[in-house]
């Protein structure tokens, strides 16, 4: 866990009741991470990715951080299984961002119709999609598809506990498009 991600300039703000936690430094899935964390500790973390954890913190509670940390330590290592998006070494790899073809309000505001994700490639997007952990989004009305976006967003919802946050169906198959 670090604060390095505010190293990037669209970082704005964090929730600090929420901790995003990085398996792949210890060599663990999120998802064997969760589930161990859960079976061992009775430790519940929010979601899981090939890659990470969230953990929350409920307000007004005070966290018992040394049971959190030692419970972490505990966990299995080397990776098993190739985190989502992942390639060797397990590094998890974001998809680049669209090219922005159209402000956000223009693109939201813009008459859309709803394609199969593979059609929507190339398209300016209508929607915003968020992969979840850590809910940053991917995708931005205005900006244009990505073959590489798709096969992320598809491959997160595809994970066990895998969300993608604005998608139409659960396994973003279609996606809405600006006409």
């Amino acid at each position: 866990m670090s604060d390095g991600f505010r190293a990037f300039p669209d970082i704005v703000r964090a929730d600090p009741l929420r901790i995003a936690i990085d398996t792949r430094a210890g060599g663990i899935p999120g998802h064997e991470a969760r589930r161990r964390l859960f079976l061992d500790h009775r430790i519940t973390a929010e979601v899981a990715t090939g890659a990470a954890i969230v953990a929350v913190i409920g307000a007004g509670s005070v966290p018992d951080t040394d049971r959190f940390f030692e419970a972490l330590h505990t966990l299995p290592s080397p990776l098993t299984a190739d985190p989502v998006g992942g390639g060797a070494g397990g590094v998890l790899r974001l998809p680049a961002p669209g090219a922005a073809k159209l402000t956000a309000r223009e693109a939201f505001l813009s008459a859309a119709l709803v394609v199969s994700a593979q059609d929507a490639v190339g398209r300016i997007s209508a929607d915003t999609l968020a992969a979840y952990p850590p809910g940053i989004d991917n995708v931005l009305p205005g900006e244009a598809i990505t073959a590489e976006t798709v096969r992320f967003l598809q491959r997160t919802a595809a994970a066990p506990s895998g969300h993608v946050s604005g998608a139409l169906d659960p396994g973003v198959t279609r996606l809405r498009v600006v006409a």
